[in-house]
């Protein structure tokens, strides 16, 4: 049943939502607060090191991942798009990371350093 899927381990994590990524959202605890709107995309990295995550104000920011700890600051935070970013995801290497521009139409190639 449903039950025994709520812990399931998943090959990928490509969804804003969950305990490994409430960290990603502002607010002191859980989701208090958060505007759900503000975060478009999410990818894990192959290592499952990472979780790179793309918002509404065009910056690409790179947490370690679990990124369930609150308040969690992003390792780094990539600006270059001129507004909301579409979509991210990690190459297979888990090297690079590649982000689209929704209004400004650009692909980024962002390197990740450990």
């Amino acid at each position: 049943g449903a039950s025994e899927m709520r812990d399931a381990e998943w090959a990928s994590w490509t969804v804003p939502l969950g305990w490994p990524v409430m960290g990603i959202w502002p607010g002191k605890s859980g989701y208090e607060g958060a505007d759900f709107s503000d975060i478009d995309t999410v990818d894990r990295s192959p290592d499952e090191a990472l979780l790179v995550t793309g918002d509404d104000h065009g910056k690409v920011n790179l947490f370690d991942y679990p990124a369930h700890k609150k308040p969690n600051a992003p390792r780094k935070t990539f600006a270059g798009h001129c507004s909301h970013v579409t979509n991210v995801r990690f190459n297979a290497a888990g090297t690079h990371v590649y982000s689209v521009g929704g209004n400004d139409c650009a692909l980024i190639v962002w390197r990740v350093e450990a």
